[in-house]
Parts: structure tokens; C-alpha cells; sequence
């Protein structure tokens, strides 16, 4: 619909009402949840409306009414594509429409000072023209965001975050004392942080980083007690862990697999850690970048990459 015939008083009251029915549903859920397969699993979608509608028609033509599986989200719904606001609230529609078929787990771009350093908080002002009203509707979803669950596991064999693995809690049992509501989950949590944040890196990659940091004051000292994470250099914040502590993780926590999203990939899809470790990109056309998009069915011990069309 047209922003130009919308009532942006009365579409401000449906996304308090939809977030109010939200938040509900969240503070049922715990800050790991469990789903079951089969289970569709996507990665970021940044405000990319076309994908997220080419993926109705393609994964769940019936829902919320009539589906087949699960449907996982890892994060990362606004900021960089010109359609946030209505992204975030079609997802939270079938939230709270559908809340054990839709599953949304919070990314970091759904944290309040990366919006305002990116494009959300200005796109939501600029939509509802009325900056008193814009700021009133941005707090409204990022309240709502302060609850959305930080990890998943499916089948109790796969563990599902948006960044990856954290170095403050190695055990899964340990992420459900994470604090909820959380709105500075910098401060208010490291593990939450360096779930949003942390990324994988190759064997090759770590040693270099290593190496790197080793040529420091302490650094020597620092790579010894870190076992298999370093400083993120990429991002200026969290970590890179690497496949020593990927299989230190799986062990512990006795499972098979970590699937991640948060970075943007040529085809949709990485492999890492020996394939232990899957990234993956619902986006494409990422910035006015040429990658595919891509989502991950899981299907009792099996996972499929499927590439999605979205031209």
C-alpha cells in the first residue's frame, strides 16, 4: 500500500497492538528455544521485502493456517534495505499469528544504538513524518527486540545463533540465564554480545590473527588462555572462534552442527570448520551487492542448502 494513502496514527496503534501480543509470546519462550525438524532455517533479511514475499510463495504458501514445518529466523531484520519497518512487522505478525511455526531470534542490528548508527531509526522517523510518533514506534519494536529469544537448538543437535558461538559460556545450559528483557546486551550480558557478534574463522585465518597478537605486549599469554577465540578485529567488538572451538563446543554440548547467519556470502551459503560450522544469507542483492540468497531445510539428521530465486 502506498505510504501516501496510510493513517499514521491508526498503523501506529496496530504495531503497539501486534508488539504488545509479541512480547507476550517472547516471554513465554526462554532464551534458548527448542524447535523440531523438518525446520526451514533463514539468515538475515535487512528490510529486503521482495525475498521475505518470494519466500511466502515458495515456503509457506498456507501458513500461518497450514504449514509443514518450522520456520527458524536468526536475525538481523531492519537497517540497510529500504523496507525494515514493514519486514520486522510482517514477522511479527506470523509471530504471534503462528508462535510454534514462526521462530525469531534476535540479531545485531535488532540493538538500539546500531540502528541509530545505521539506516532503521531514521527510516521508521522518515516513514511516519512525525518524528514524536517515528521515535514512539521505533522504542515500541525495540522493546519488543529486548525480548526475542538469542539461540536456538533443533533437535537438540544443532545449535542456531546469529553470529556464532560465545567464549563467556561454553555450555548451553549456561545461555538460559541470560537476562530478559535485555535492552544493552553489550553491557548486560557478554555471552548474549558475542552470540550477536562472534564469526568463524578458517585454521589458517586464526593463526595469522594469532600470530599477530602474539607480536603484542601479553599477546603471547592472551592466545594461550583464549583456547580457540580471538579478538574480532572485523568488527571491533567480540570474537572469531575457530574449529578448535567449534569442537570443543559440539562436544560439551553434544551436538552436530552450528548454523549462523551475520555475514553476507557470494552464493547464500558457507561452509566452515570442516563443515561443522553453515552460514547463511536470506538477502540478496545485499547493498546493491550480486549475492544469492539462500536458506537451510533440516529434515530429522539431514541438512539441505537451498538456493532460492528471488529475481
Amino acid at each position: 500500500t502506498s505510504w501516501e494513502r496510510i493513517d499514521r496514527q491508526l498503523l501506529a496503534e496496530d504495531i503497539r497492538r501486534v508488539c504488545s501480543q509479541a512480547e507476550v509470546v517472547f516471554k513465554r519462550e526462554s532464551r534458548v528455544v527448542g524447535v523440531t525438524s523438518p525446520c526451514f532455517v533463514l539468515g538475515d533479511i535487512h528490510g529486503n521485502l521482495n525475498d521475505l514475499r518470494t519466500y511466502e510463495r515458495i515456503l509457506w504458501p498456507n501458513a500461518p493456517t497450514c504449514v509443514a514445518g518450522s520456520y527458524l529466523f536468526l536475525g538481523d531484520y531492519v537497517d540497510r534495505g529500504d523496507y525494515g519497518l514493514e519486514s520486522i512487522c510482517y514477522l511479527l505478525s506470523m509471530k504471534v499469528l503462528a508462535p510454534r511455526t514462526f521462530f525469531l531470534l534476535r540479531g545485531n542490528h535488532e540493538v538500539r544504538s546500531i540502528q541509530q548508527a545505521f539506516t532503521f531509526f531514521r527510516e521508521v522517523c522518515e516513514k511516519f513524518r512525525n518524528q514524536q510518533l517515528g521515535i514512539s514506534v521505533w522504542e515500541i519494536l525495540n522493546k519488543t527486540f529486548d525480548l526475542m529469544p538469542v539461540a536456538a537448538t533443533i533437535d537438540d543437535q544443532i545449535f542456531c545463533s546469529h553470529g556464532g558461538i560465545p567464549t563467556s559460556a561454553l555450555r548451553i545450559d549456561e545461555l538460559y540465564n541470560i537476562p530478559t528483557p535485555m535492552p544493552d546486551p553489550e553491557n548486560q550480558s557478554p555471552a548474549a554480545w558475542e552470540i550477536l557478534w562472534n564469526d568463524p574463522v578458517s585454521t589458517t585465518e586464526y593463526s595469522e590473527y594469532a600470530d599477530l597478537l602474539r607480536k603484542q605486549p601479553g599477546g603471547q599469554q592472551a592466545v594461550a588462555n583464549m583456547q580457540g577465540y580471538l579478538p574480532n578485529t572485523k568488527r571491533g567488538t567480540a570474537f572469531f572462534f575457530s574449529e578448535e572451538a567449534v569442537k570443543r563446543f559440539l562436544h560439551l554440548n553434544n551436538m552436530s552442527h552450528i548454523i549462523r547467519a551475520h555475514e553476507c556470502v557470494p552464493p547464500g551459503y558457507a561452509l566452515h570448520c570442516n563443515g561443522k560450522v553453515i552460514t547463511i544469507f536470506s538477502s540478496s542483492h545485499y547493498c546493491g551487492a550480486t549475492n544469492d540468497a539462500a536458506c537451510i531445510l533440516v529434515e530429522r539428521e539431514k541438512l539441505r542448502i537451498i538456493r532460492l530465486d528471488t529475481d
